[in-house]
């Protein structure tokens, strides 16, 4: 029903820009913004958008400065001149946009991506975008769904801040239940990455000329079904809108490959047999996200608004004695419900203010049945939790280099179990920030400084918070430092009433990355030490609590990557730390080929990804989570201008392994499907 709905939506934005306005009032719109979504490099605290003009003035602490707008004055040329101007504008703002969904050979920048790198990654999730698993590792329990992890240098702890919206408030990882799967490109036009992880998404509401829409299909084994819509236009010269709908089904499935052709081909090439896939259980998917993202700019303020509902139904293994020889799942369902609303104003070339709210509600829902004699006793857990959570800021920019900024959140949440209602928490979180950026060199120091109270009825928790990083760019090589003190917040687990008083960390961290670029050959290497974090305390942030391993305390990574030469890239990334797996690695190798006299593409990928043996772990009464993994993938693509034909084997070789403790790997699976942009 949804799908009937979007269209009858897009039928009513269905007339282009330039049709429902007059062109002289586009002119100066279209040519203001066009380089608005430019990712800047050299971004100490992308958490603040682009509002302020870059006159020769310091830009805000923290905002990305972008390049000076030219509006050209009504008065000074012939109707017919502006005319001919908007005109122009308009077919190079379209034509660009659509150039960004065109075949391309060229690598994508490492610290950031634009949609056009995302459509050509043909991912059904954002966080298996070759860019993105640079330096993360990804514990894959399934071929999708919102409960998978992106673990930034390996960090099983969920210490990474993903920021959306004006970029005030934050999200992380800590609920158990809700991991970074949640979003999908259909929601966020680009992506960058901070010196510390920090993950900056940029909503699809960019300044557009005429209307677009997006499709990803993807079927497969386990009845997959996966349906990612977009519909994004400018409704005036100075609101543009973005309606997005994503669905994601795979059924829950016992498989067995013991005496079929796929294990009888295997077996004839494997000399240990006991590392193939024999039977398991594929737990069930059954995600739907809907909402609308709406950004209005003036000339000195902008207005964002954005609402998200979710219907989220998958399984959770047990920790018991199961029936077979895979752990019996548990099924849970959620029904997230949230709206964002931002501003983002400046006065003059110095001053500026933001402000952001979010409201959300999450019920959820568990069914948890136990064995009572000879049959099971099944009981229904359900939780509430509620949000409500708001940011301000503002600062002043001295000279041409220096910005200072005040920030302050604050967050009220309440949670009730079974109808049991919890003392009602406040979390209170003041910093100042401090940017300065060198003249002479391409860098940027940023200090922040602060103080995260959190207190309930019964307790309450205070830690100073900072945090000073620094970004240089010289000439082919680019360094990032960083080094800060934080306060850690968990979720309670559903079935508990344990305040969230008691579920903090004090945590330091440091690290930085070093980077060096050739005409064909780039590395990086980079080092993170991360202090005072419990395991104990990890574990709250884990369904069933079962992480695939301890946090490790330092992680050094390497990552070489080679090409293209001659269509041939090869991209690697290993990552060595202090505990178990002490090693981990991921290649890929791939060949893009362009037909002559055409403008299509065919690309080949094959990847692999490997974590050495891990300390023994007993699950469900089983010990054989703790095996080396070695997943290799295929994927083959047809790219004919802006649409493109996917078809993925994963887990080529069809081994028996498990990255997270629970969840064994389906053994060797196909999927296929299509993904189309459309312009007007």
């Amino acid at each position: 029903m949804c799908i009937p709905v979007f269209f009858l939506f897009w039928s009513l934005f269905s007339v282009s820009a330039a049709e429902t306005e007059e062109n002289d009032s586009l002119h100066e719109t279209v040519v203001e913004n066009v380089a608005e979504d430019t990712i800047i490099d050299l971004t100490v605290d992308s958490t603040i958008p682009n509002s302020l003009p870059d006159t020769g003035s310091t830009p805000a602490a923290g905002r990305p400065s972008q390049p000076s707008r030219q509006v050209t004055t009504a008065t000074s040329q012939s109707d017919s001149l502006r005319k001919r101007q908007t005109r122009d504008s308009l077919l190079n703002l379209e034509q660009s946009r659509r150039h960004r969904y065109a075949p391309d050979s060229t690598v994508p920048e490492r610290q950031s991506i634009d949609d056009g790198d995302m459509f050509r990654s043909d991912a059904t999730s954002w966080i298996n975008m070759p860019f993105v698993r640079r330096l993360n590792a990804n514990p894959r329990i399934g071929v999708a769904g919102y409960n998978n992890r992106l673990l930034y240098m390996g960090n099983t702890v969920p210490l990474t801040k993903v920021y959306a919206g004006t970029r005030l408030l934050y999200e992380t990882a800590d609920d158990p239940l809700y991991g970074d799967d949640a979003w999908c490109s259909t929601e966020f036009s680009s992506i960058s990455l901070g010196a510390d992880g920090t993950r900056t998404m940029v909503p699809r509401t960019v300044s557009l000329a005429t209307p677009e829409s997006e499709f990803f299909w993807e079927t497969g084994v386990f009845d997959e079904n996966i349906l990612l819509l977009r519909f994004t236009r400018p409704l005036s010269r100075h609101l543009q809108v973005n309606i997005f709908s994503n669905y994601r089904h795979f059924t829950g499935t016992a498989f067995s490959h013991e005496g079929n052709d796929v294990y009888t081909v295997f077996s004839s090439i494997t000399s240990d047999t006991t590392l193939l896939s024999r039977r398991g259980y594929s737990p069930q998917v059954n995600e739907y996200f809907c909402g609308a993202d709406a950004r209005w700019q003036g000339t000195t303020t902008e207005l964002y608004g954005r609402v998200k509902y979710g219907d989220l139904t998958s399984e959770l293994p047990l920790n018991r004695t199961p029936a077979n020889d895979y752990p019996d799942f548990t099924r849970v369902s959620q029904f997230p419900f949230s709206f964002t609303g931002g501003v983002t104003t400046h006065r003059g070339n110095h001053f500026f203010a933001d402000a952001e709210c979010r409201w959300l509600s999450h019920p959820q829902r568990r069914i948890r049945s136990e064995p009572v004699g000879s049959g099971f006793q099944t009981e229904i857990i359900r939780q509430l939790r509620k949000d409500l959570s708001g940011a301000v800021r503002t600062g002043v920019g001295f000279g041409r280099s220096d910005t200072l900024a005040l920030v302050g959140r604050v967050r009220r949440s309440q949670l009730s179990v079974a109808d049991s209602l919890e003392p009602v928490s406040f979390q209170y979180r003041p910093e100042a920030v401090w940017q300065h950026r060198f003249s002479s060199l391409e860098s940027v120091l940023s200090l922040r400084a602060g103080a995260d109270f959190h207190a309930t009825d019964t307790a309450g928790v205070y830690a100073p918070v900072w945090n000073a990083t620094f970004l240089a760019s010289v000439k082919k090589y680019r360094c990032a430092l960083f080094v800060e003190q934080e306060l850690l917040h968990y979720a309670p687990p559903i079935d508990s009433l344990a305040t969230a008083a008691t579920l903090h960390d004090a945590y330091f961290r440091a690290g930085g990355q070093v980077e060096r670029n050739w005409n064909l050959f780039h590395l990086l290497a980079g080092y993170q030490w991360c202090y005072g974090i419990d395991t104990a305390a990890v574990l709250r942030s884990w369904a069933s609590r079962s992480i695939p391993y301890r946090q490790p305390q330092s992680v050094f990574v390497i990552a070489p990557e080679f090409g293209r030469w001659n269509g041939m890239g090869i991209s690697s990334r290993l990552l060595l730390s202090d505990t178990r797996p002490f090693v981990k690695l991921q290649g890929a190798l791939s060949l893009l080929v362009f037909p002559k006299l055409t403008n299509e593409a065919f690309d080949i990928r094959l990847e692999c990804n490997y974590w050495s043996e891990r300390e023994p772990t007993v699950f469900a009464d089983l010990s054989d989570w703790n095996r080396p993994v070695v997943d290799v993938n295929f994927i083959a693509t047809a790219h004919i201008k802006s649409f493109r034909l996917v078809y993925k084997i994963d887990n080529l070789l069809n081994h028996d392994f498990s990255y997270v403790p629970g969840y064994y790997a389906p053994g060797i699976t196909f999927r296929w499907g299509f993904s189309w942009f459309i312009q007007r």
